[in-house]
C-alpha cells in the first residue's frame, strides 16, 4: 500500500500526525498534556526494530483521542497498523472505540516514513528562528530519536 506520514508540532503542547493513504487522509491533533505522543511513537517504532512483534500506545485529543495497534508479521517485514478513535476522556476506559483505517505497509517503509519526520523535527528544533515560531524542544524527545536513530542505522544502514 501506498502510504506517507508528517508529523508536525503546533506552538507549545499539540502536534499533528498526518497519515496518506492510497484512499484516505488522516489527521490527527494531539495534546502532550497526558503523554507524549510523539515520544510514543518513536517508542513503538525502536520497540519493532528490537523485535517485537506488537505494540500500542495512545494519542489524546482533549478530550478522546486515537489508539494506534501495531503487528508486525513474525516471517515477513510486513506491519498491520490499526488506528481507532475513542471519545473517551485520558484516563478513562473506552469502550466504543471507531476504527478509522487498518493497513498493511512494508516495515522498513513506515520505519523510513517515521524516521525521516522525526529527524526533520530534531534538526528543525536547533534552528532559534523555528523555535521562534512557538514550538518547543521539550515537546521532542530527543533521547527516544537518539535510540531510533541507533536502531535504524543497525537495521537498515541507510542513516
Amino acid at each position: 500500500m501506498e502510504v506517507d506520514f508528517l508529523c508536525r508540532l503546533y506552538g507549545t503542547g499539540w502536534s499533528m500526525f498526518v497519515l496518506y493513504l492510497e484512499t484516505d487522509q488522516i489527521s490527527m491533533l494531539n495534546t502532550h498534556i497526558h503523554n507524549n505522543p510523539i515520544e510514543e511513537l518513536i517508542t513503538a517504532i525502536n520497540k519493532i526494530l528490537k523485535g517485537e512483534n506488537h505494540c500500542s500506545f495512545n494519542c489524546y485529543q482533549e478530550p478522546g483521542g486515537y489508539l494506534w495497534e501495531i503487528n508486525k508479521e513474525k516471517k515477513e517485514e510486513v506491519l498491520t497498523i490499526t488506528i481507532k478513535e475513542f471519545n473517551e476522556g485520558w484516563g478513562d476506559e473506552y469502550t466504543n472505540a471507531k476504527l478509522l483505517s487498518e493497513f498493511k505497509v512494508q516495515a522498513s517503509q513506515f520505519v523510513v516514513l517515521v524516521y525521516y519526520q522525526m529527524k526533520k523535527l530534531a534538526m528543525l528544533l536547533k534552528e532559534k528562528d523555528y523555535n521562534k515560531l512557538g514550538s518547543s524542544n521539550r515537546d521532542f524527545p530527543f533521547t527516544a530519536f537518539k535510540e531510533m536513530e541507533r536502531l535504524v542505522q543497525v537495521k537498515y544502514s541507510f542513516t
